[in-house]
């Protein structure tokens, strides 16, 4: 993706790139491997932000859920259509999408908080940033129930 000189101006530097970030993402505590993610992705010689496998366990467990909780619908629309339309059935068509899922899935964040970012607003980056905490209890609500169908009597 070609930025533009503000992204670009945001994105070299790293005060404010992760002061963004913390008004994107809303969890402080993830600010620095977000940070991280996104100086890996700039290329600053070419003016763009390009993919690069980086990795997350969260998506790789939980790939709806991660990009519900991150605000990222589409991707998790794509995921649920390729799980709902194609044959996932076993254990190796599961393990492509979850790994294509882990090893995207900071780069889809990080693409869309640069996109954001374009607007020059802190209030739509706080809008539009964010999560969804209720996810994080539908998760557990929903694995509770699978242990309990899976190993219950």
């Amino acid at each position: 993706m070609q930025l533009s000189e503000y992204q670009k101006q945001i994105l070299s530097d790293p005060k404010t790139l992760r002061e963004k970030l913390e008004i994107y993402l809303q969890t402080p505590e993830k600010v620095e491997i977000y940070a991280s993610a996104c100086e890996k992705f700039l290329d600053p010689q070419a003016n763009e932000f390009t993919f690069k496998a980086t990795w997350s366990w969260w998506a790789f467990f939980a790939t709806l859920f991660f990009f519900l909780y991150r605000k990222a619908y589409t991707a998790m629309l794509c995921t649920l259509l390729v799980c709902v339309f194609i044959p996932v059935a076993g254990l190796l068509p599961t393990l492509i999408i979850a790994y294509s899922c882990a090893v995207s899935a900071k780069f889809i964040v990080c693409s869309r908080f640069v996109k954001i970012l374009d607007m020059q607003s802190d209030e739509e980056l706080a809008k539009r940033g964010g999560k969804h905490e209720t996810v994080i209890l539908l998760f557990a609500i929903l694995l509770l129930l699978y242990f309990v169908w899976a190993f219950g009597s």
